[in-house]
Parts: C-alpha cells; sequence; structure tokens
C-alpha cells in the first residue's frame, strides 16, 4: 500500500473510530444522557447509593437538591422555549473508618453532589449540525477510498487530511456553540474551577451572587470538563468563597479544619447546604438569558429555609450589579 493510501486510512479509520465511541441518541452529535441502572431519585437509586455508604439524610438533601434545580431549569427552559435533559449526576462517596464502619453523622464533612444538564437552545443548529456531520464523513469516507485506489498523490492526501482536521474543528465548534448549552449545577464542592481568562477582574472574596465570565481561547472538545469544551463560560457563586492562586474557587468553609476533618463534630452537619457553585458553558447568549432569569435569592432562599439548609443570602444588588457585565459575544 502506497503510504497516501496509510495516510488517509489511517485518519479515517480515526474519525470513524471516534463516531462510534461517541454515545448515540436522539441528541447525537450533541451530548447523550448517562443510562442509570435506576431513575435519578428513585426507591432504588436511594437504596444503591446508601452502599458507598451514604446516610438517608445525605440522600435526602441530594434528592432536595435536585428538585430545585429541576424546577429551575424547568422555568428558563419554558421561558425561552428550550429544552433541556439531565445528563448525569456525581455525588460524595460517603466515608468509612478504617474498620469498616461507617463515620457517624456529627462528624461527616460536607456531603457535595452535582447534577449536569444540556440545554438545547436552537432545534435548527442541532438539525443542521446533525447533516453537516453526515456529509462531511461521507466525503472523507471517498477521500480515503480514493487514496486507497492511488488516485492522489501523497501531497495531496496531506493536504486533504489537514483541510478535514480544520474543517472538523471549525465546524463542530460553530455547531456546538451554536446549538446547545451545558448547565452544572453543584453543591457543597469544596473547588469552582475556572476555566479560561476572566473578563475584568476577578474578585478575592466574590459577593454571594456573583457571576464570574470567562473567555477561554484555547478549548478542546475531547477534554472532560465541559467548560473546557467551549470559547466561553460563566461561574455563578452563591455562599462564600475565596479567590485561590490558580484563579480557581473555594468556599470558605473548606479552609476550616474541624469543618471538613472526621473526627470534629460539626455545626453544620454533612447533609445541609454551605455554598453553590454554577457552571455555563456554550452558547453565550443563551448563558446571558439564564442567568438573568435565574432568581437566585430564590434559589438560595428556597433551600436555606427548609429545616436541613443554611447558606449565607446573596447580595441581591451586587448580583444585578454584577449580572449586567457581561462580556462581548463574539
Amino acid at each position: 500500500m502506497k503510504r497516501t493510501s496509510r495516510y488517509l486510512l489511517l485518519a479515517g479509520l480515526a474519525f470513524a473510530l471516534r463516531l462510534s465511541a461517541t454515545a448515540q441518541c436522539a441528541l447525537t452529535p450533541a451530548e447523550c444522557p448517562a443510562d442509570p441502572r435506576y431513575p435519578y431519585g428513585s426507591a432504588e437509586d436511594s437504596a444503591r447509593r446508601m452502599g458507598n455508604p451514604l446516610l438517608p439524610r445525605e440522600i435526602t438533601m441530594e434528592n432536595r437538591c435536585r428538585l430545585a434545580a429541576t424546577e429551575i431549569m424547568d422555568q428558563i427552559a419554558s421561558k425561552e422555549h428550550w429544552s433541556y435533559i439531565e445528563l448525569s449526576e456525581e455525588n460524595g462517596i460517603g466515608y468509612n473508618l478504617a474498620n469498616g464502619s461507617i463515620l457517624k453523622y456529627p462528624l461527616r464533612p460536607p456531603h457535595w453532589f452535582t447534577i449536569h444538564y444540556q440545554v438545547v437552545i436552537n432545534e435548527d443548529s442541532l438539525h443542521a449540525w446533525r447533516s453537516w456531520l453526515q456529509d462531511f464523513a461521507q466525503r472523507r469516507m471517498e477521500a480515503m477510498t480514493a487514496a486507497m485506489k492511488g488516485n492522489i498523490d501523497e501531497k495531496t492526501a496531506n493536504k486533504q487530511g489537514e483541510d478535514f482536521d480544520k474543517e472538523s474543528q471549525r465546524m463542530t465548534f460553530r455547531y456546538r456553540e451554536g446549538s446547545i448549552m451545558i448547565v452544572e449545577i453543584e453543591f457543597n464542592s469544596d473547588f469552582a474551577r475556572v476555566v479560561g481568562k476572566p473578563a475584568g477582574t476577578a474578585p478575592v472574596t466574590p459577593v454571594s451572587g456573583q457571576i464570574l465570565w470567562l473567555n477561554n481561547a484555547d478549548p478542546t472538545l475531547t477534554i472532560t470538563d465541559y467548560p473546557g469544551r467551549s470559547h466561553h463560560n460563566a461561574v455563578l457563586l452563591i455562599g462564600n468563597w475565596r479567590r485561590q492562586p490558580s484563579g480557581d474557587y473555594r468556599p470558605t468553609w473548606y479552609f476550616d479544619k474541624k469543618a471538613t476533618d472526621e473526627v470534629s463534630e460539626k455545626q453544620i452537619k454533612s447533609d445541609q447546604l454551605q455554598s453553590i457553585d454554577v457552571r455555563l458553558s456554550g452558547n453565550p447568549a443563551a448563558m446571558k438569558k439564564w442567568l438573568a432569569d435565574i432568581d437566585v435569592a430564590m434559589f438560595a432562599d428556597g433551600l436555606s429555609n427548609t429545616p436541613d439548609f443554611t447558606i449565607p443570602p446573596p447580595a441581591s444588588a451586587a448580583y444585578r450589579s454584577s449580572s449586567r457585565n457581561f462580556f462581548p459575544i463574539r
């Protein structure tokens, strides 16, 4: 086989493998939801989580957080005429002692819980993305076939391969950011990651309800972290947070050893909510609308006013001011 044929053959096979490795669903080529063994929040799902081991109170916390987050997603999606789906969940795995016993409730550090949603903000763009991908796969396969038959020389094959790679990157970013937005709501997370360069000055100690806008000049489609796949992302911080030398943020409770160790009795128990961060990525205009639509004070108050939750109230005036500081849409 000629060197030319090997080049395009390998490139074509790599592309085909990437397509086959991608989960296929009605939303393809957008993100597909995980396929949990049991529906999130069901009795079976709760029983499974107890094996982590979580306590029933911590599972109740997750269910309340999920309900609050779903209500917000429902309200905003309905207002903006969007559709959304829950992609996946992550949670703390609980605490076992060296002897295998479960760490007692009064000693347990804050329990964290994260929900990932995908919002389709433009169905036409999603359909166009799907059509382009089908056409692109056909053109790449035809080029590979021509190379295998020896119909093109090495220089032409190399140029075609480079052009296909550039088109794939360019168009995938264009359609992805034109079609969807990812919303990640993190409860009691000890770390809010910041991806990209802040648009403006990043506060050292943001007020509760502060929004950080970020531009990511070098997104990577294969990265696990959703904001890393987008040119733009935003972070909403609720509660008390502190900026780190890395540019990321940690809640202030993280720096209280007695609040995070496994030997001190906790003033605020593991199933009580102390901080929320929301990470948005994808379509910048949709992120702006989502943050304009959410009632941050109501969100936090709706959780903190229940017996099992406590969280500092958002500085609503500061939130209203910061919410207007959007980066330019490019």
